[in-house]
């Protein structure tokens, strides 16, 4: 930190970080609240379009806003902070949505009920829903600003100077390695700073939702007035954060030469992000349902240091725990495994296990302990136990545990930007790339395909593995 440079990529890290992070925890706290709490019509599709976004690489909000607000717009820092924060507000605002919502439906609510009796539904949720939620913001908060700070694709389209754009550009344009490091540490000071005091105070308040069995859904609150006026806001929402920009891809993307010149110049690499996330999901299904299980039954001691480690690994920077397994891989004796795809596996695998342990553990939770008590009693072994048992009644949490995992493998750009080896850039590497030079109606056929193709995929997945009801 001794140039002016490096002090202004700090501020302009941190300014878009709390920028984000402050009016995504607002406004997707605001809204996971009045959707799960109040009389909101349509509340199923608008909740489904506001989690769109979360689900798509960053740089596709990010394209179709430069196209809407105009790339000469964003000529000086202060246009490409606003367009950064906008774009990024677009892609993280599900984070707390949904984020409350999970704490929304951890709530008992007998306690709801009880104050229901002296105070009204209003007062209820000042005084004892939004207190007991508000752990909740507070990661969200952290998780959102990690994010942002994070974040590669957006600011280096907006041409807004933050460590990782530099941290990234001295690595690929320099191979200045030690000096890509050095910008990455501050990141990683930051994100330690805020998150040893964030683990330890969840964990001593017992704050995080550890089961869902209480599906607190309780009468909607008439929000008189209001309603209509809320209704409107969420319609609005809907339709910046989701209809709007992605909208505006599909529009541009009309023409069947684009998707012909597309699928030839991207077919292969959306193939390998397929078989990429399509395998790295399965191992982290695999061994986070064996973590899950080790946790709900308390098998080994102090198995929340896993969840710490998996949290931390995930709030990291990509390019920061890229260029960590870089380091740690590109040595002569694994050069076969960092030549090779198995080091994007082992770095979506590092940052994403977070989800697969998480869902796969409130999922057992739900399985009644008194079944595999009685198997017990009968003398069945453990792997018959897990088999028979835990693996059949949690079928459900590991699918979207695995899909969930999928996703987020196939959106990511930050973490295999500087990770791929050559020849094996995935599609999300390839449309990045291609964007510096090719065809606009290209590029959108190609961001189209890889929001389209992902959806077909699951379609097929669900369809094997759902759940028939008699």
């Amino acid at each position: 930190m001794r140039s002016r440079e490096e002090w202004q990529l700090l501020g302009n890290s941190l300014f878009l970080g709390l920028t984000v992070s402050f009016l995504a925890t607002l406004m997707g706290s605001f809204t996971g609240i009045v959707l799960f709490k109040c009389d909101i019509p349509f509340k199923v599709p608008l909740a489904l379009s506001l989690f769109v976004p979360i689900f798509l690489p960053p740089y596709i909000p990010a394209i179709s806003w430069m196209d809407i607000i105009g790339a000469n717009w964003i000529d000086n820092q202060w246009a490409g902070f606003l367009g950064s924060v906008l774009c990024l507000l677009n892609i993280y605002f599900p984070v707390p949505l949904g984020i409350s919502m999970l704490f929304l439906a951890s709530v008992n609510p007998r306690y709801e009920e009880a104050a229901r009796l002296i105070y009204p539904q209003r007062e209820v949720i000042k005084r004892i829903t939004i207190p007991l939620v508000m752990p909740g913001f507070l990661l969200s908060f952290f998780l959102v600003f990690v994010l942002s700070v994070g974040n590669f694709n957006v600011p280096s389209l907006f041409r807004l100077k933050v460590y990782p754009v530099e941290s990234f550009t001295v690595f690929s344009a320099f191979y200045d390695f030690e000096r890509a490091i050095a910008l990455s540490i501050p990141l990683v000071i930051i994100i330690l700073m805020l998150f040893i005091p964030l683990s330890l105070f969840l964990l001593k308040k017992s704050c995080i939702p550890l089961s869902l069995g209480f599906k607190n859904v309780s009468k909607g609150l008439d929000l008189g007035r209001f309603k209509w006026p809320i209704f409107t806001f969420l319609l609005l929402l809907s339709f910046v954060f989701c209809i709007l920009p992605l909208g505006n891809i599909v529009f541009d993307s009309l023409s069947l030469d684009a998707y012909r010149l597309a699928f030839s110049r991207g077919g292969d690499a959306i193939m390998r992000s397929l078989f990429y996330s399509f395998f790295s999901a399965s191992i982290m299904a695999f061994f986070g349902f064996l973590i899950a299980y080790a946790k709900d039954f308390k098998i080994f001691p102090h198995l929340s240091v896993i969840d710490a480690i998996l949290l931390f690994l995930f709030s990291l920077p990509g390019n920061c725990l890229a260029l960590g397994l870089i380091d740690l891989w590109n040595r002569e004796y694994t050069g076969m495994v960092y030549g090779s795809f198995m080091i994007i596996v082992l770095g979506f695998i590092s940052r994403y296990a977070i989800f697969s342990s998480t869902i796969i553990y409130l999922w057992l939770s739900l399985i009644p302990k008194v079944l595999d008590e009685a198997a017990r009693v009968f003398g069945v072994r453990v792997i018959k136990r897990i088999l028979f048992i835990q693996v059949p009644l949690s079928k459900m949490g590991i699918l979207a545990s695995w899909m969930i995992s999928f996703i987020f493998c196939f959106r990511d750009t930050d973490l295999v930007m500087p990770l791929y080896p050559p020849g094996l850039e995935p599609v999300t590497v390839r449309t990045f790339t291609l964007m510096a030079n090719g065809r606009s109606d290209m590029i959108a056929a190609l961001c189209t395909m890889t929001m389209v193709v992902p959806l077909l995929f699951f379609v097929l997945i669900y369809q094997a593995f759902r759940v028939r009801r008699p």
